[in-house]
């Protein structure tokens, strides 16, 4: 990918997406997501990322929601974090988020570290989110 690709989709994330882990079935998910009314953007970031397209609705309008997660989404962190202003430290955060693959099981010390990874970047999020306010 392009320089220029990367650049434009971390100013889409800072602007109108969030970098995130949710915790899941127990465990926890990377979570990197934007959403819009319009589904120019969203359908070209899944075209050229992957990750998955959902159209929900709110007031009756429609939204579209572009996800990505797991190691596609630690990988894209990892790309555009030189180009990030707003959501650099969640972004750092998940590049060292221990991602777990289908039926792997963490060790104590691992299970504790995407505890503490989880914590920060929850923090991260609930401090912006305070300053927008």
């Amino acid at each position: 990918m392009k320089n220029t690709e990367l650049a434009y989709i971390a100013g889409i994330i800072d602007g109108d997406g969030s970098i995130g882990v949710n915790r899941w079935k127990g465990g926890y998910r990377i979570a990197i997501q934007v959403c819009m009314r319009n589904p120019k953007v969203p359908v070209w970031l899944k075209q050229t990322i992957g990750g998955c397209l959902v159209e929900t609705s709110k007031d009756n309008k429609p939204l579209y929601k572009w996800v990505v997660g797991g190691e596609q989404g630690k990988k894209l962190c990892q790309s555009i974090l030189p180009y990030l202003v707003e959501k650099i430290m969640q972004a750092k955060v998940i590049t060292h988020f221990p991602v777990n693959k289908v039926g792997q099981k963490f060790s104590e010390e691992e299970n504790i570290l995407r505890e503490t990874l989880w914590s920060i970047v929850s923090g991260e999020n609930k401090c912006h989110k305070k300053v927008k306010e």
